[in-house]
């Protein structure tokens, strides 16, 4: 794990780098005696940007995009709920569950909808 700390002016900025993941989080105006830290972000980058897109309450925890394919078509998910599914011919079976109804596209080749 790295961890760096720097100041610049009167704010403090850290982040920690390890196997988890990347992390940062600001505090803002130091003069002000004790720092008011703003809460952990994650970092997005070449080794977490794609895979499996997962969501706890509506808040985004996993990858930003996923792309999968299986007997029914293909599909992409974005990390803000957003859902596509296609093939070839008209889609009987989603490839990925939809939340509610998608909406169908050329003869239901595309669908369009939210994932969560």
């Amino acid at each position: 794990m790295l961890y760096f700390k720097r100041h610049i002016g009167n704010n403090l900025g850290q982040m920690v780098l390890g196997s988890g993941g990347a992390f940062v989080r600001t505090a803002i105006n130091l003069n002000s005696g004790a720092p008011n830290w703003t809460a952990w972000s994650s970092l997005y980058g070449t080794a977490n940007l794609l895979g499996t897109v997962s969501q706890s309450g509506g808040v985004p925890t996993g990858a930003v995009i996923e792309r999968g394919s299986n007997a029914n078509g293909e599909y992409v998910r974005w990390a803000d709920g957003t859902q596509i599914c296609w093939r070839s011919t008209a889609i009987i079976k989603n490839p990925a569950a939809f939340v509610g109804s998608p909406v169908g596209i050329d003869g239901d080749k595309l669908r369009i909808g939210r994932w969560y």
